[in-house]
């Protein structure tokens, strides 16, 4: 198999997987109350019709504009919509920032009422936070005319959105490693304690590496060369700086 297919296979399965989940994930709580799904044990509505209305409607408002991300993100790194259609580029990425910008704020409210508690605080709330440093500084370096540092954060910002693919990954491989070791009490709970973090970690990693991979700028740690009139002081210190 040639390198461009692979590339084009692994392409076609992120974007049938984020469409799916975008379309899937939200689907159960279209039309429904939360407490008539709770009664039907669909999900985490158990947890969250306990929770006061206006944290369910920020939930919902969490669901329609991460779906949204999601469903076009892959749309963003199609080298024939770039190649062919730049203006279509800008749009669809308009149109992803518009809407990572309340799914983040969103998520970033929600995480504070997670069914994983303290995990999901700290888990999620931290993702929501890098979800949306990461789309600001990718955009912010698109209107700076540096198309390579826009590429990177926008893959770093992009792994961030996929997390809500590998969240259910996680979730089920958890819970059939659960069952099949003759766990007893809540499988879903249990499973769903580690994946505020798991979510979103390896897509990190995963993304440094693309990003290495293609000769993108990365993230690095520089010790600037102290001054003449630091060595000079006994006293003086230098420290050192993320540059991107």
């Amino acid at each position: 198999m040639s390198a461009t297919k692979f590339v084009t296979g692994r392409y076609t399965v992120i974007a049938l997987t984020c469409v799916a989940v975008a379309v899937m994930a939200p689907a159960p709580y279209v039309g429904s109350r939360m407490s008539e799904l709770a009664a039907s044990d669909t999900g985490l509505a158990a947890h969250y019709a306990t929770q006061p209305q206006w944290v369910i409607t920020v939930l919902y408002i969490h669901m329609v504009t991460a779906g949204v991300a999601l469903g076009i993100g892959p749309l963003q790194f199609s080298t024939y919509i770039r190649s062919r259609w730049l203006r279509g580029h800008r749009v669809v990425g308009r149109v992803y920032v518009l809407a990572v910008l309340p799914a983040g704020v969103s998520g970033l409210i929600v995480s504070a009422f997670s069914a994983a508690g303290l995990a999901g605080l700290f888990g999620f709330g931290t993702l929501a936070l890098l979800w949306l440093t990461f789309t600001a500084r990718g955009t912010l370096w698109a209107f700076r005319g540096d198309i390579a540092r826009h590429q990177a954060w926008m893959i770093r910002g992009f792994a961030m959105t996929y997390a809500a693919v590998t969240l259910r990954a996680w979730q089920m491989v958890l819970m059939g490693v659960i069952e099949a070791s003759g766990g007893s009490g809540d499988v879903f709970a249990r499973a769903y304690a580690p994946v505020p973090f798991l979510c979103w970690i390896p897509n990190l990693i995963v993304a440094e590496y693309l990003i290495s991979r293609r000769g993108l700028p990365g993230l690095r740690y520089v010790v600037p060369r102290p001054t003449a009139a630091a060595v000079a002081s006994p006293v003086s210190q230098t420290s050192g700086s993320v540059i991107t």
